[in-house]
């Protein structure tokens, strides 16, 4: 079928997926396509909320394989923007939390039904508010006071 799954780029790789999982899904072969989804989504969670110009029908079952993997691929996020921030890195903890804000945007309906989604979108909030104050506060410190 298609080369480039064994690509170290990751964006190609997702292409790829992609690309095998529209050709399959245009021959009916649903189960595969979802395999073929599933693989994209395990190289990059955030692959869905990306998806540009695609069939309905494609764009529905990219839906019904990542929205049962959105609880833990929003933790993780949440878990490593969380971990930047005790850390000190502001603008990392700060693209983190964005980013778990744009999963639970995209997801919305499930995402707000969900308990410990809708917690964790506001949490998430707050930790971004806080990373980008403190983010624009280091910024804002000479690095060599007093010279």
């Amino acid at each position: 079928m298609l080369e480039g799954a064994e690509s170290s780029d990751p964006s190609v790789r997702v292409a790829v997926y992609q690309c095998r999982a529209l050709s399959l899904l245009a021959l009916r072969r649903d189960s595969e396509a979802q395999q073929e989804i599933a693989a994209m989504i395990a190289i990059d969670p955030t692959a869905p909320t990306a998806l540009g110009a695609v069939p309905p029908r494609f764009r529905a079952m990219v839906l019904a394989v990542w929205l049962p993997r959105l609880r833990v691929i929003v933790q993780q996020h949440y878990a490593q923007g969380k971990t930047f921030f005790r850390a000190g890195a502001w603008q990392e903890a700060a693209g983190a939390f964005h980013v778990v804000l744009n999963l639970l945007d995209y997801a919305d309906a499930g995402a707000r039904s969900d308990r410990v989604l809708a917690d964790l979108r506001e949490l998430a909030s707050e930790y971004l508010a806080l990373a980008q104050d403190r983010a624009g506060s280091q910024d804002a410190v000479p690095d060599n006071p007093g010279h």
